[in-house]
């Protein structure tokens, strides 16, 4: 019989969620880093471990209502994934999601597709027109998710490093 998990997409409750949002931000970095030498690059070019230190000390602050939310995925009460959501342009209220990263325990079970679409969800609730979005292009799995739950592919939204060309993919949703 299959195991029935519980899956829960939380916001941060305590203090101890929001490490867990971090360690997994980190855990998430490393995973980008070993899919091979021009990810290695890439990630030093963008995220920097004292920038993306930085980047997640302002978690609270960046990604919070009404600019946009963090988002915990729980299998049975354990911290597997997160997601979260920030401004990207509040003129035209264009939202980008960023950091979506499960555990590999955690793949296959639909915790991406429920977290995505609780951030899809959380996106609307803020009012944003359109969500913009990218991910690496060996991420075969997370580019067929965004597909199906209706993101479009489009040319990159940001200047990005020369090395990220081919390696990285974008996506865009019309809310």
């Amino acid at each position: 019989a299959m195991n029935k998990h519980r899956v829960d997409i939380i916001s941060p409750r305590d203090a101890s969620d929001i490490d867990a949002i971090k360690r997994l931000c980190w855990e998430y970095r490393d995973f980008l880093f070993a899919m091979g030498p021009q990810f290695e690059a890439m990630i030093d070019a963008l995220y920097p471990v004292e920038k993306y230190q930085a980047v997640l000390e302002l978690l609270e602050t960046d990604h919070v209502p009404p600019l946009g939310t963090l988002r915990l995925a729980l299998v049975d009460g354990v911290p597997v994934g997160c997601g979260m959501i920030q401004t990207f342009d509040a003129e035209t209220r264009d939202a980008e999601i960023k950091r979506v990263f499960l555990n590999e325990g955690a793949r296959g079970l639909g915790v991406g597709r429920k977290l995505m679409d609780t951030l899809i969800q959380d996106c609307r609730d803020l009012g944003f027109n359109r969500i913009l979005m990218d991910t690496g292009v060996p991420l075969k799995a997370a580019t067929k998710l965004y597909l199906d739950l209706g993101f479009k592919l489009r040319d990159e939204y940001q200047e990005m490093p020369e090395i990220s060309k081919g390696n990285v993919i974008f996506f865009e949703m019309a809310l």
